[in-house]
């Protein structure tokens, strides 16, 4: 879980979204539902991780991250 948030909390402000923008990006109905991923309380699915990454910035996908 901590590697997952990290590793979303850095693209985020690599990409200089605040939690609100990337929630909202994301179409989460609350910011706390993106922060859940960040603050490592909840683990996403490889295809919400997908969905998470995607809404930060959507030309890109995990491979960008994992190779």
């Amino acid at each position: 879980k901590i590697f997952t948030a990290f590793i979303l909390r850095r693209w985020r402000l690599a990409h200089d979204l605040t939690l609100k923008e990337a929630a909202k990006r994301l179409g989460a109905t609350s910011l706390n539902a993106y922060a859940r991923y960040e603050q490592g309380r909840s683990e996403p699915t490889m295809s919400a991780m997908e969905r998470l990454i995607s809404a930060i910035s959507p030309k890109e996908t995990l491979r960008v991250l994992f190779g």
